[in-house]
């Protein structure tokens, strides 16, 4: 198995060689004495919530490593501290990552990549699985998008938001789809959109197929009540995945939703109870 030197409280920082550009990674080494044979690939989401999330995802992936399995955390083409400018951003290319990503690891000497999806992230996983179902056995979602066109809708919605009080015209997801119809790239929250990424991302959804070659499955959502039903729609995905035959374990936890704060917050209860998702044989 590959063997890093350096601080497993901050990780390893790398660059994988991507089709399109050099693909940033941070990888956290098991804790020496209890390593497994299983690895975890975290998917990010979409956009300022990769940002917003990252203290999170640390602190997760050093919990994670102390049980043992190796944790590679990578920034996809265009965003983060890889190569490329979001506006070049690609799905396919994105898939790629993951590919690229997956195969470091069972190339690393791991013989179990189990994936990790939060938010965006999720739609990312089960594209992932789609393309490769006899790779991947487990499937933990911290709350998970279910509809890749909805997302869309609500990311525009930051455009219509920003451009309040100002005397810039006035962006709506309808004109902006119009402008990317037209074949213009479009700014949203300091992010530059692309046609072909927005259009790709909108046929995406967590279909009942992806579940069918899982061993189990993990859906984690948060919320200032714990004692509040998921959403609707998340139990109607998850009765259509337990119908397939996929063992599903869901949970509303308490905590802040940290993808949407601009200051960095902390959900406890969530770390602990993926810690312990993980840590089943």
């Amino acid at each position: 198995m590959t063997s890093f030197n350096g601080s497993r409280s901050s990780g390893i920082p790398f660059f994988l060689e991507g089709s399109a550009g050099r693909i940033f990674a941070m990888y956290h080494a098991p804790m020496q004495g209890k390593e497994s044979r299983r690895a975890v690939l975290y998917l990010p989401p979409f956009a300022e919530e990769m940002n917003r999330s990252r203290r999170m995802i640390a602190l997760q992936a050093r919990a994670l490593a102390d049980r043992g399995h190796g944790v590679l955390l990578p920034d996809l083409y265009g965003t983060g501290d890889s190569e490329g400018e979001f506006r070049e951003a690609r799905l396919a290319t994105w898939l790629s990552d993951v590919d690229l990503a997956s195969n470091w690891l069972i190339h690393a000497g791991y013989s179990h990549v189990e994936l990790w999806g939060l938010r965006f992230g999720a739609l990312l996983a089960a594209a992932a699985i789609e393309r490769s179902p006899q790779r991947f056995r487990r499937l933990l979602l911290w709350q998970p998008v279910i509809n890749g066109r909805h997302m869309m809708t609500q990311f525009m919605r930051i455009a219509l938001t920003s451009s309040w009080g100002s005397n810039e015209p006035k962006m709506s997801p309808e004109t902006i789809r119009a402008n990317l119809l037209n074949g213009s790239q479009v700014e949203v929250g300091g992010y530059e959109l692309s046609p072909e990424l927005v259009t790709a991302v909108e046929t995406m959804s967590l279909s009942p197929s992806v579940s069918a070659n899982l061993q189990s499955l993990y859906w984690f959502e948060l919320g200032p009540d714990p004692s509040d039903e998921l959403m609707p729609s998340s139990r109607n995905t998850i009765d259509s995945w337990r119908g397939m035959g996929c063992d599903v374990v869901s949970r509303k936890l308490l905590g802040p939703q940290f993808w949407t704060t601009a200051e960095t917050t902390i959900a406890p209860n969530l770390l602990n109870a993926t810690t312990s998702a993980f840590s089943l044989s």
